[in-house]
Parts: C-alpha cells; sequence; structure tokens
C-alpha cells in the first residue's frame, strides 16, 4: 500500500528505446524468517537491482499496481551524477543496506541521489516544512489499513520514534510524497501510465491492532475471571493467561533488545509487558495476588504518565491485555471448590479449609498446567 520507486535511466538520443529500472527496494523475499530478523537488527538485507523498462511495467501490471511515471528535467551533469551513483551500487553484487521502514527505503534512497544531483535544493524546500501532519505511526497505520497483523506489530513494537510529526522531507519515504515534491519543484507533473483495476485500497485503519488487543485482553481475563466464580479451572486459565503475556514480552523485550534504530528500541511497552510474568504460576495464590496487585499499581502509574504527557505511545489498547488478567486475578475472590464429604477430622497440621488446601498445592498444580498447556 505505500508504494514503490525506481530510477530509471534512457539513452538521450534514443529515449523511445525504453531505458533500465533501477530499483533500491529488492531483497530475498522467499525466506520472510531470515528477512524479518535481518530487518529486526538492523543487518544489511535489501539490494539495488537493475531490469529493463519494459520488464518492470509488465512486474507491476501483472500484480495490477498503479504506475505512474516522471521525465526528470536533468542537466547532463545532472544526469551524470544519477548515472555513477546507481552504477556504483549496482557494480558491486554484494552490496546491502539496512532498510528503514521510514528512513531508508527504496523511495528515500531514490530521494538522496535526485537530491544530491540538485545540489541540495529538494533538501532546501522540504526539510522542517510541515507536511500532512500525520506522524510516523499515523503513516504506518495508513500504509497497513488493511493488513490487521501488520497494525498490532506496529502497535506494540514501533517506539517512541513513531510519535514524531513528519515533516516534508521526511514523508518522501512514501513514493507518493516524493512524486508530489519533485512536481514542486521542477514543474514536471508525474504521468499516470496505468491505473489498477482492481479494487481501490482503503487507507482507514479503525480499530486495527488495537481491536486485536482489545479481544486478547478479554480472551486472558474472561477465562480467569470464570474459573476463580465457579471454583474450578484456575491452574489452567492462568497457565494460559501466563503463558500469552510471557510471550508478548519475550517479544517486545527481544525486538528492543535487539534492534539498533531508535524506533525499535525505544519502546514504552518494555513497562507494559514484564518478563516476570513468566513466574506467575509457580507462586502461591497469595504471592500471586500480591504481585498482581503490584502490577496493577505499576499499570496505573505508566497510565498517568502516559496521561500527563511523559509517556507519548498510545497504550491504552496494550495496557489491557495486561491490566485486564491481573486486575481479576488482585480483586475476584476465588470461589472455594467444595469439599468432599468426610467425617474424618484434618490431621494435625493440615489445612482444615478449601482455600488453605488450594494454596498448599497451587504451586505444584500451577507448574503442572503451564507444562501441560506447552506440551499442547
Amino acid at each position: 500500500k505505500f508504494g514503490h520507486t525506481a530510477l530509471c535511466l534512457r539513452k538521450p538520443w534514443a529515449p523511445e528505446d525504453g531505458g533500465w529500472c533501477f530499483d533500491y527496494g529488492t531483497a530475498e523475499f522467499g525466506d520472510f524468517t531470515k528477512l524479518a530478523w535481518r530487518f529486526i537488527s538492523g543487518k544489511g538485507s535489501f539490494r539495488l537491482a537493475a531490469d529493463s523498462e519494459d520488464e518492470l511495467y509488465s512486474d507491476y501490471e501483472r500484480s495490477d499496481r498503479t504506475i505512474w511515471r516522471q521525465v526528470l528535467p536533468l542537466t547532463p551533469a545532472q544526469a551524470e551524477t544519477v548515472r555513477v551513483r546507481l552504477f556504483k551500487d549496482a557494480s558491486d553484487p554484494s552490496w546491502r543496506y539496512a532498510y528503514r521502514l521510514f528512513d531508508d527505503n527504496c523511495a528515500t534512497r531514490v530521494r538522496d541521489i535526485l537530491d544530491e544531483a540538485l545540489g541540495g535544493r529538494l533538501l532546501a524546500v522540504t526539510a522542517g516544512r510541515p507536511a500532512a501532519g500525520l506522524t510516523f505511526r499515523e503513516y504506518g497505520r495508513r500504509g497497513f489499513a488493511e493488513n490487521p497483523i501488520a497494525n498490532l506489530m506496529i502497535e506494540l513494537f514501533l517506539g517512541r520514534r513513531g510519535e514524531t510529526v513528519a515533516d516534508r522531507w521526511q514523508a518522501m519515504f512514501l513514493p507518493s510524497a516524493l512524486r508530489d515534491e519533485i512536481a514542486k519543484l521542477t514543474g514536471v507533473q508525474p504521468e499516470l501510465v496505468r491505473a489498477r483495476k482492481g479494487r481501490v485500497l482503503g487507507e482507514n485503519p479503525g480499530w486495527g491492532g488495537r481491536g486485536w488487543l482489545l479481544l486478547l485482553a478479554f480472551v486472558l481475563a474472561a477465562p480467569l475471571a470464570a474459573s476463580l466464580l465457579l471454583g474450578w479451572g484456575r491452574d489452567l486459565a492462568l497457565a494460559w493467561a501466563t503463558l500469552v503475556l510471557a510471550l508478548l514480552a519475550a517479544l517486545v523485550w527481544l525486538i528492543a533488545w535487539s534492534c539498533p534504530f531508535p524506533e525499535g528500541r525505544v519502546n514504552e511497552m518494555l513497562l507494559v509487558f514484564l518478563p516476570l510474568d513468566v513466574l506467575l504460576p509457580f507462586l502461591r495464590p497469595p504471592l500471586q495476588r500480591r504481585y498482581a496487585r503490584v502490577r496493577v499499581g505499576l499499570l496505573a502509574a505508566v497510565s498517568m504518565l502516559a496521561a500527563i504527557g511523559v509517556f507519548v505511545q498510545p497504550m491504552w489498547a496494550a495496557l489491557l491485555v495486561v491490566f485486564a488478567p491481573m486486575a481479576v486475578l488482585a480483586f475476584v475472590p476465588p470461589r472455594a471448590a467444595p469439599a468432599p464429604a468426610s467425617d474424618v477430622p484434618a490431621a494435625e497440621g493440615e489445612p482444615a479449609d478449601a482455600e488453605a488446601a488450594s494454596d498448599r498445592e497451587f504451586g505444584r498444580g500451577g507448574c503442572r498446567a503451564l507444562f501441560q498447556l506447552i506440551q499442547s
């Protein structure tokens, strides 16, 4: 949905023959796991590929993509600057760069090359000047409007950098913004070569990833509340909630630790999802309730700091994912399971009530439930 950008070179003495197009958005998309890890860890994974203009158009047509074309009015010296830069990057088969969605992608590479050829004029007229007034997170949510999983990842893993309002220079990470700024600077309007034949892709993400987080909060809290109120299934419900929270915490912390860039490393979600939650099934019920109350207090503190502007990320949906099960565990009184009828009194030193017996046995039961859940 963000679009794509390529720079094409034509022979000035035979422009009708077409030319060669240089594309900075090429990677090994077949191995998605490896590509994703290299993207997160900031290792070079994208390269420059060259192909004929006709073949590029054919690829876009097969994908039913809209194609715009701008013929840039460059002087021979400016065109030579562009050619030298492109040939330099294309000449080394091992050359790679670390792709960054907002700062270093196929559009920003073209932007920088053209700015160099134009003597810095593009930067001079766009840097620090307001664009659409959108933050990087809002741009991301719009671009992935029809992909709720991508929107969920934006919610959880894009840090404070996502709240930066992009100026006109930064907004050119979008091919459409780059196209418009080139038109303003050079006076050359883009030409529509081909229009998409399928339906127009939407830009309104709606609830997006936040809707999934709200659903997850219910899915974690409801079974735990039911088990406490009914007096059975508490071990399994707590193990389920703990497993999900621990996995989310592991992902948030792993990405923040692995990413060298501020958009991934400086993430306020680190204060919401804590790896220590994995210890919950191994605690006795009284300690579980105390731990849950401490977590609720910490989440309330994070919420207050967000309300006064200390924290800037939109965390309310993620906060509910942790708050809902922790509040249930902290404040919903458990119903004692019915004890079997027996006239035999409790032995000396044995707990006489069902809740005390549950407290004594829950450490082992919680461990067994978590193990069984992982095994299944």
